[in-house]
């Protein structure tokens, strides 16, 4: 969806001077699904939640001791992060809501995947087989598939996604979501199979203002209790298609809980 705005922006543009450009047919279509998109779901914005002042310096420290930037000194991390903002954004980080500090974690974390759900999920692009593998470069061992392989029922799924997985053959199903992800893939798939490893994948709570961005990590029971302190909200199992949700606009799919 960003890209396809971001593409209709730059077709609407011509050479020669610059003119006002009036917003186009389909740019107002799309802006009036995403408005009945947040209709239908909750119209809150909790990651848009105001929280402690603080510079990223105290940013990182307060969130290595909640796991993250494990074994950096937090000058480098602090670096790391402000050159990363700056080449995207053009100016310093600034941390004053729950998205900025979403987003600093997703530039400069392994431990996270901060990413769009909406991925050209169409048979035989392999993204789901894609997928798996970042999301086990992000689960601290794990998760730590082999072979992975999609079979699809139809050009619209769903999908089986099989591996092995600790020296067995695993399968876990994806729903059609058009050519979103279905993220109870990972809540109800991928979590009861490393439930003995201690951590499971965590989806933060879809908003209204998140949209299609998904905010997965793995965590500990006694990590999701340091983070719910700190005032995170993750996604229930009634919640976790909510990113597709406020995303589509014309995908057949569901924001049904995942079974």
């Amino acid at each position: 969806m960003v890209a396809l705005a971001v593409a209709l922006t730059a077709a609407g543009c011509g050479g020669g001077e610059e003119s006002p450009r009036r917003e186009s047919d389909v740019e107002s279509q799309i802006k009036e699904k995403l408005a009945e998109n947040r209709k239908a779901l909750p119209n809150d914005k909790s990651s848009q939640a105001a929280v402690s002042k603080r510079s990223v310096e105290e940013f990182v420290r307060l969130y290595q001791r909640l796991g993250f930037f494990e074994n950096e000194r937090p000058e480098d991390v602090v670096s790391r992060l402000d050159r990363a903002y700056r080449r995207d954004w053009g100016e310093e980080p600034r941390i004053r809501t729950r998205l900025d500090e979403l987003a600093l974690l997703g530039y400069g974390s392994h431990r996270v995947w901060f990413q769009d759900i909406e991925r050209d999920v169409i048979e035989g692009n392999d993204e789901y087989a894609l997928t798996l593998r970042e999301w086990a470069r992000i689960s601290r061992g794990a998760f730590a598939p082999r072979r992975i392989r999609e079979q699809w029922r139809s050009e619209e799924g769903p999908v089986t996604i099989s591996f092995d997985l600790n020296g067995r053959a695993r399968a876990v199903r994806a729903e059609s979501q058009g050519d979103f992800l279905d993220l109870c893939v990972l809540t109800t798939g991928i979590n009861p199979l490393i439930a003995k490893s201690g951590r499971q994948f965590a989806i933060y709570r879809p908003d209204a203002e998140l949209g299609q961005m998904a905010f997965v990590l793995t965590i500990t029971d006694r990590e999701r209790r340091l983070l719910n302190k700190q005032g995170w909200v993750f996604a229930g199992p009634d919640e976790v298609r909510f990113a597709f949700g406020y995303g589509q606009l014309y995908e057949g799919g569901q924001v049904a809980p995942c079974e």
